[in-house]
């Protein structure tokens, strides 16, 4: 079973029409300054600039992000494999694979429950 916390739970309990987008976010080498930059991408039509830890945060719709393989929940230090499918059209995923060293480079992947009420969220 799936924990929530409050806010999670509360916005799923209205039932107004939630759905569920997936954001990643990168934080890797330039591979011309050598400085970390980070680059976000999610499953949305536009960009999206949300705060995560008091931090906000921009990610890059319009395509960038096609899927996540679901993600296994579990208890314990087991680092476990995922896999994404971006698109090589999008300028920013074409920046995360040549204009960055992103091999080993940290990411998280999130799930956000926006509200179907607001088209430009979905």
């Amino acid at each position: 079973m799936r924990i929530l916390d409050p806010t999670s739970a509360a916005y799923l309990a209205v039932r107004t029409g939630v759905a569920s987008r997936h954001m990643v976010h990168v934080i890797a080498r330039n591979r011309e300054t050598g400085a970390q930059e980070a680059l976000g991408l999610w499953q949305g039509d536009d960009h999206l600039t949300i705060a995560i830890n008091g931090t906000n945060r921009t990610y890059y719709g319009a395509g960038g992000l096609i899927g996540v393989e679901p993600i296994r929940a579990g208890i314990g230090l087991e680092v476990r494999m995922l896999q994404l499918a971006l698109s090589p059209l999008t300028p920013e995923v074409a920046q995360l694979l040549r204009g960055y060293d992103a091999r080993l480079a940290p990411a998280e992947v999130h799930r956000g429950l926006l509200s179907r009420d607001r088209p430009a969220d979905c």
